[in-house]
């Protein structure tokens, strides 16, 4: 039985269904709230709605579902620039106070880490380094084992130094 002619929560009908929530501003926070590390139950909760209204939202207007993206590529960014320094070392300046109660500047050495070099490389050059799982067991493709030795090499430097070398900053 169809409903009664002029029922406005009828489905198909025009102007039925509750108005929506989505606003033109939602994009630009969507994408900050993605590149803080968000889900999209914690971005549909910031926004007051569902997460499958949040999916329609996606589906329904293509500047909030490329904002969205957007975001997530500029936080893969962030994370890859992070990876780099930590796979080839890095200094950082610091300020520390002595027992005297002075406050001096430093600069802090992080060395470079086996782990994030190794994850790195097997991101960006998958052919050479990147590891393969077949039938349960993980195989490490043909890596050049002067590379590899190379990196646990400076692994085993690294763990034998102090974790941070300060040097005074004049």
């Amino acid at each position: 039985m169809p409903a009664p002619k002029g029922n406005r929560n009828a489905k198909g009908n025009k102007g039925g269904g509750r108005p929506t929530k989505y606003k033109p501003e939602f994009c630009e926070q969507a994408q900050k709230l993605v590149m803080l590390g968000l889900t999209d139950q914690q971005i549909a909760d910031v926004f007051g709605v569902g997460e499958r209204t949040l999916n329609d939202w996606k589906h329904g207007h293509v500047e909030f579902s490329a904002a969205l993206k957007l975001g997530s590529e500029l936080a893969a960014d962030m994370v890859e620039r992070s990876l780099f320094r930590m796979a080839m070392g890095y200094e950082k300046r610091v300020q520390k106070s002595t027992q005297s109660g002075k406050v001096v500047e430093l600069i802090e050495y992080f060395p470079p880490q086996v782990g994030a070099a190794s994850k790195f490389l097997a991101c960006k050059r998958k052919d050479v380094w990147a590891e393969k799982n077949v039938g349960g067991v993980q195989h490490q493709l043909s890596i050049d084992e002067g590379l590899r030795a190379m990196l646990q090499e400076m692994g085993e430097r690294s763990r034998q130094s102090a974790s941070s070398v300060r040097t005074p900053v004049y």
